[in-house]
């Protein structure tokens, strides 16, 4: 009993008192409501509208604005997730109307178009692989094989499935030195 009271007394002793947090300078005019201000609630809806990832948008705080949140805190401002089913009707307005924004954009700068999509993804998959994540980019890779199309199909065969055949007639020796210089590479049949 005594060694317990003596820890105890030795334990505040040691601790050292901790210093008063600093408030943040801000507008005295700007509301806030918890960590986030409206400028930065403001970010966090229309990135979600726009179909950005929570953990992206989190990112985006800490380099823009210097705070940090998690990305769970970050899908209670996504009115679509169950988090968000509390969210305020001035920030659900906020989110349907960069959505609607942001639907009409794409239609306007045309990601609907194959070559930018395609653009688009060689992007991602060039980040992913250069962050270490093989597989993401792999499967990205595939993607952009899939929307060019017969990506996967045998390219020894035409598009009925017949296979690809060529025919060399040698009339003169003379004209077997260009033709055997333009099947340079080429593997014969059987090897």
């Amino acid at each position: 009993m005594k060694k317990e009271a003596a820890r105890r007394v030795l334990r505040t002793v040691q601790t050292p008192p901790r210093p008063a947090p600093t408030p943040a300078k801000r507008d005295p005019g700007e509301r806030r409501s918890g960590k986030l201000t409206d400028q930065q609630k403001a970010y966090v809806v229309r990135r979600l509208a726009e179909y950005d990832k929570p953990v992206a948008i989190a990112q985006g705080l800490q380099e823009i604005y210097g705070i940090a949140i998690s990305h769970q805190a970050v899908e209670h401002y996504d009115p679509e997730r169950p988090a968000g089913h509390d969210l305020a009707q001035q920030w659900r307005d906020v989110f349907w109307q960069a959505r609607r924004a942001y639907i009409e954009d794409i239609a306007e700068t045309g990601t609907t178009r194959k070559a930018v999509r395609m653009r688009m993804r060689e992007r991602m998959m060039l980040e992913e692989w250069e962050a270490g994540n093989r597989k993401l980019a792999n499967d990205i890779l595939n993607s952009i094989a899939k929307e060019s199309g017969n990506a996967f199909a045998s390219k020894n065969a035409t598009h009925d499935g017949t296979p690809l055949t060529a025919t060399i007639t040698i009339s003169d020796p003379r004209d077997f030195a260009p033709a055997a210089q333009a099947a340079d590479g080429v593997r014969e049949p059987g090897d």
